[in-house]
């Protein structure tokens, strides 16, 4: 299954924020993983190697729109999903 997110032109404010908030919402996510209960050390390490990725991303993406004379941003985006094959088929 694919679920299309983003599919359009946007400002580069509203480009910043949109990207912003969608990166800052999967840190938070990893961040709150590493509280749980017995995570391993092999989970710690992972989020927060994905954590540094994700901030070097995001801020390489606004130092990239800082220097774009374009009045619009195109983004797409999507996020497939695999579910498992049903045990009942």
């Amino acid at each position: 299954m694919q679920i299309k997110l983003i599919d359009g032109k946007f400002t580069h404010a509203e480009a910043d924020e949109l990207i912003t908030k969608i990166i800052r919402t999967k840190i938070v996510f990893l961040e709150k993983k590493t509280l749980r209960i017995h995570p391993s050390a092999a989970d710690i390490q992972y989020a927060h190697s994905r954590i540094e990725q994700l901030q070097q991303y995001l801020q390489k993406m606004k130092s990239e729109l800082a220097l774009k004379n374009e009045p619009f941003i195109t983004i797409h985006a999507s996020i497939e999903i695999n579910l498992p094959p049903s045990l009942h088929q």
